[in-house]
């Protein structure tokens, strides 16, 4: 199985994933003109969309304070870019 993006998001939203994936795969296509080319080549895999456990960024942010952070140096994470994330985010996905 080739690579692919993973999107991970927390939403009560009742949304057609599959077609936010089709548009998201569009998008990725028009900022990279080579994704369309390694998708046909199977270099890359289709994008999946994997839900969050209700609470985890609120979460997130509770853990950030507790260690001195300030609410106001929180940001939305909008990449798993450390273990800690990886580890904390990803150990919240909710089965499909």
């Amino acid at each position: 199985m080739p690579n692919r993006y993973a999107l991970v998001v927390e939403s009560d939203a009742d949304l057609d994933w599959d077609a936010c994936i089709d548009e998201l795969e569009g998008y990725m296509g028009f900022c990279n003109k080579r994704y369309p080319s390694q998708r046909a080549k199977a270099f890359i895999g289709r994008m999946v969309v994997k839900k969050q456990q209700p609470g985890t960024h609120d979460a997130w942010s509770a853990l950030c304070i507790s260690r001195g952070a300030s609410a106001a140096q929180i940001k939305p994470v909008h990449s798993l870019d450390n273990e800690e994330k990886r580890a904390f985010f990803l150990q919240r996905i909710e089965e499909q």
